[in-house]
């Protein structure tokens, strides 16, 4: 067995996708392109943030929990059915740089993929890239000036990687913590490097992605040759340990209940996935934070209007029983590859919502096309710019990484049964504290739990994991314990899962309950406000709940029944809408009127109203079309007292809308054809009845 010795390092290096990185080809150069005006580009693409997590009811995004998010949107054109191509971070990112799809096997790095955003600019644009995962900026364009190291320091360097990556895998957990991380860059675990450029590559530890994101937005600056700023971090991916505030809590080595992190499954108990999601959804405030410090630091440079911003992700995750949280869930698909996409054009003033069907590799052509340039060499995307319409899902090519999950597609109507899943959930327009106040009971979810009251005699023996963390509080510092995690003692092996109040300093803050874990032993664990703690020490205790309700409704009953399927609430019509000749028509109550149609501003305005006025209820969608393509689509956003007064009925008070659609995206307004329909619950779709003289309808 001696020769083993020689024979598998050398498999490992030499017949392996490892010698591309341990000796990279030569780089590829850098485009030669010529920009009018070129714009500061600013480009963020966040990890396992489905766009789900941004919706509420409206499939809108929610402005009380995500106001940075949503106040961006309102200046960008917003792109809420875009699907990755991939759920692996080593192909998504590829797919989203190069426009094109993955290769199969391919290794996300420069050499692989030798055309990609960075080569396109790189000839005209400072690069300051900021990458996690990935290698795709070239070492002559985004750090390594002075060429590639020597064959001795770069075995050395393998030999160090290779040497933390045995010890992360042979030691106890407890020992591994204090090791360099080895999944958040290729190589140069230790960071010794020693070029300042490297650390605008990844070298920089990730461990703290805060003190990441701030590094990369205090990078930004005026500068005299056109910049491109761009990072990809690993939020709000896993471990959740962020408030929305941005203060860290609990301890994250611990795993996450009811995950299997190595098989990436979720147990068959849906109350631990549903404190998962909520973890989840306080970290995607705490992303909303920090786009609220970017976007304010590019404002206070004057830079804000004439940059543009292009704010991504390379894929979601998954929050179901039994379920695979990073695998196409059936029926669920836009979990994981729904993901969100704004991007805001140099002096952009008013926003654009598009429900065009488009995929990740679109992002770069449209990129491209805002530029007003021509990309160089051929790509699997396209632009989505322009006509705004609704495309033909595009048939998958050999080379697609898609058809590895049979084809995955698009899901419109799958991503709206996921919101309001969520929604039920978790409830929207509310301040962060709502997130909460979840029940694995029916009943008394939803009320103040302040107010709630036990008596001595239902307080319960446990013991704290971590009790060192509660004798000295301080909420003033950038850590709070509010992850409370502990185990019961007093019929701690019992069967039945027992529910649970937690109460910091005398005040309920949070409802649990038990889950088994693998020694028998029943554990709980309760995220609460940061505002539930007092400066010095804290007395957490716990109390036996009623758990009235008994798993006959609730959060709980919610996500099982999610689980084996949710039934259809959107009209198949909309899923694949590209001739609207095909809609049904009925008037019978429905009725609508698009009372005022002009150009003014350089915008199309178009106002008016829908509504079912026999059963007093609004449209779902007012669908808006160009030349039979589906341009724009949304809610009523509008108060109309006037017909509410009409119909003798105030329920229809909500039935209005009113529209701002720039000019630019509408082409050649005179020849073009503009038709308004409402779409409503029951399937029915209806034609707007039009002004007289209504100059954009052929007749």
């Amino acid at each position: 067995l001696c020769p083993a010795i020689l024979i598998f390092p050398g498999l490992f290096l030499f017949n392996s996708p490892v010698y591309k990185v341990a000796f990279p080809e030569k780089d590829p150069s850098a485009v030669h392109i010529k920009i009018d005006n070129p714009p500061p580009i600013i480009m963020v693409v966040f990890d396992e943030f489905p766009v789900i997590s941004l919706m509420d009811e409206h499939r809108r995004i929610d402005p009380i929990l995500y106001p940075n998010l949503a106040g961006l949107a309102r200046d960008s054109y917003w792109f809420r059915n875009i699907a990755s191509v991939s759920g692996s971070t080593t192909h998504a990112i590829p797919a989203i740089l190069s426009g094109s799809y993955p290769h199969r096997h391919g290794m996300p790095t420069a050499t692989e993929y030798p055309n990609t955003l960075f080569t396109l600019l790189g000839g005209s644009y400072h690069m300051r890239v900021y990458e996690s995962d990935t290698m795709l900026c070239p070492d002559r364009l985004c750090g390594d000036k002075e060429g590639p190291e020597g064959v001795f320091k770069r075995m050395r360097s393998m030999l160090t990687d290779l040497s933390i990556v045995y010890l992360q895998m042979v030691m106890p957990e407890g020992f591994t913590s204090r090791l360099p991380g080895v999944t958040q860059v290729w190589k140069d675990f230790l960071g010794t490097s020693g070029k300042e450029d490297r650390r605008a590559k990844g070298s920089v530890s990730t461990h703290d992605r805060a003190e990441l994101f701030m590094e990369f937005v205090e990078s930004i600056r005026p500068t005299e040759k056109p910049s491109l700023y761009f990072l990809h971090i690993e939020l709000p991916h896993v471990p959740w340990s962020y408030l929305p505030s941005g203060k860290t809590y609990g301890e994250t080595r611990t795993g996450v209940p009811g995950l299997d992190i190595k098989k990436e499954m979720w147990g068959s108990d849906p109350w631990p996935v549903i404190q998962g999601y909520q973890r989840h959804l306080l970290q995607v405030g705490f992303v909303d934070k920090l786009l609220g410090v970017l976007t304010s630091k590019l404002k206070s440079l004057h830079l804000y209007d004439s940059s543009m911003i292009v704010i991504t992700a390379d894929h979601g995750c998954n929050f179901y029983p039994d379920k695979s949280r990073r695998g196409v869930v059936k029926g669920h698909r836009m979990d994981l590859l729904g993901v969100p996409l704004l991007i805001k054009a140099p002096n952009q003033k008013r926003g654009v919502v598009s429900d065009c069907k488009m995929e990740s590799i679109d992002i770069l052509p449209t990129m491209a096309h805002l530029l007003g340039i021509t990309l160089p060499w051929p790509v699997d995307g396209r632009s989505v710019i322009g006509s705004l319409a609704i495309a033909k899902a595009k048939e998958s090519g050999k080379n697609s990484a898609s058809n590895t999950n049979n084809g995955l597609g698009y899901g419109y109507k799958s991503q709206y049964d996921s919101v309001k899943l969520k929604v039920a959930i978790f409830g929207s327009g509310r301040r962060h504290d709502g997130l909460f106040h979840i029940s694995p009971y029916k009943e008394p979810a939803g009320t103040n739990l302040s107010q709630l009251t036990f008596p001595d005699d239902a307080k319960i023996d446990f013991d704290l994991i971590f009790p060192d963390f509660y004798d000295n509080v301080d909420p003033a510092s950038s850590f709070v314990p509010a992850r409370i995690v502990g185990v019961l003692r007093s019929g701690g092996t019992g069967e039945e899962k027992k529910a649970l109040a937690v109460s910091v300093n005398g005040i309920v803050r949070a409802l649990t309950r038990t889950y088994r874990t693998r020694d028998g032993l029943q554990k709980f664990s309760a995220v609460v406000p940061e505002g539930s703690f007092r400066k010095g020490k804290n007395e957490v205790d716990l109390f036996i709940s009623s758990g009235r309700g008994e798993m006959s409704g609730g959060s709980v009953m919610l996500l099982e029944v999610a689980a084996k399927a949710l039934p259809g609430t959107m009209p198949e019509q909309i899923v694949a809408l590209d001739d609207i000749s095909a809609v049904p028509e009925s008037r019978s109550a429905l009725e609508g009127h698009l009372d005022i149609a002009r150009v003014e501003n350089n915008q199309i305005l178009l106002s008016g109203w829908a509504a079912d006025v026999k059963n007093g209820q609004m449209p779902e969608l007012i669908m808006i079309y160009v030349n039979s393509k589906l341009l724009y689509s949304a809610e009523c956003n509008l108060e109309r007292p006037d017909v509410s007064k009409a119909f003798s009925n105030p329920k229809l008070k909500k039935a209005g809308f009113k529209y701002h659609i720039p000019l630019s995206v509408l082409g050649d307004l005179p020849n073009s054809e503009v038709r308004v329909f409402a779409l409503f619950k029951n399937g029915m779709q209806i034609e707007l009845l039009y002004p007289k003289g209504y100059r954009w309808r052929r007749r």
